[in-house]
């Protein structure tokens, strides 16, 4: 899977505390649900940016899962497939940027 993020390797590291095992748990499980749905996305999309439709399959890093609804907008989206798109980070950021702007 490769090199784990430094929180979640914290995590790992901090799971002797058994006061923060309960919140730690958590946040490592959805860590690992978000990559799950991350991979379904990208497999459902086919590994194309849906907003300038390049395809990306020898180049996945340079993409990245975008929330339709912003997820801080509605919690109840964060893990909901249907709510993501692959796009890729030129995308991301462009649409980022005229989301910021129209906030």
């Amino acid at each position: 899977m490769g090199k784990l993020p430094p929180f979640i390797a914290s995590i790992l590291q901090k799971r002797t505390d058994p006061n923060k095992d309960d919140f730690n748990h958590a946040k490592l499980k959805n860590w690992y649900k978000w990559k799950q749905l991350q991979r379904k996305a990208f497999k459902r999309d086919k590994f194309l940016c849906q907003r300038c439709k390049k395809d990306f399959k020898s180049e996945k890093q340079k993409l990245t899962i975008d929330h339709v609804i912003k997820a801080s907008d509605d919690k109840t989206k964060w893990f909901d497939l249907d709510n993501l798109r692959t796009l890729c980070k030129e995308c991301h950021r462009h649409i980022n940027a005229v989301n910021d702007q129209n906030a």
